[in-house]
């Protein structure tokens, strides 16, 4: 028999949770994802820091404009970086 209290999940202790939103909240901790993505979409928007291919260069620094061509070649450089940083390096960035 069981005892009454034994089913109980503690917090602390994450592989005997038995609430699907416990272990969700407890998985929730890594930062890495957020951060990484946020970052990159910021640097990596077209026109902003650079552009590739630029409107009237092949690359052109700070010119605020952009066209489809660079939006998809700064997508697919978003991807690979992102990519790299989360699986490959395996970044994490861990709160409280």
């Amino acid at each position: 028999m069981e005892k009454a209290g034994a089913s109980q999940a503690s917090i602390s202790d994450p592989d005997k949770a038995t609430s699907p939103y416990l272990n969700f909240l407890l998985l929730m901790a890594d930062w890495a994802p957020v951060l990484v993505g946020v970052v990159l979409f910021i640097l990596l928007s077209p026109g902003l820091l650079f552009s590739l291919p630029g409107n009237s260069k092949q690359l052109e620094f700070g010119s605020m404009k952009t066209n489809g061509k660079a939006i998809a070649i700064h997508t697919l450089l978003f991807f690979a970086i992102y990519a790299v940083l989360i699986l490959a390096v395996h970044l994490h960035i861990y709160t409280g």
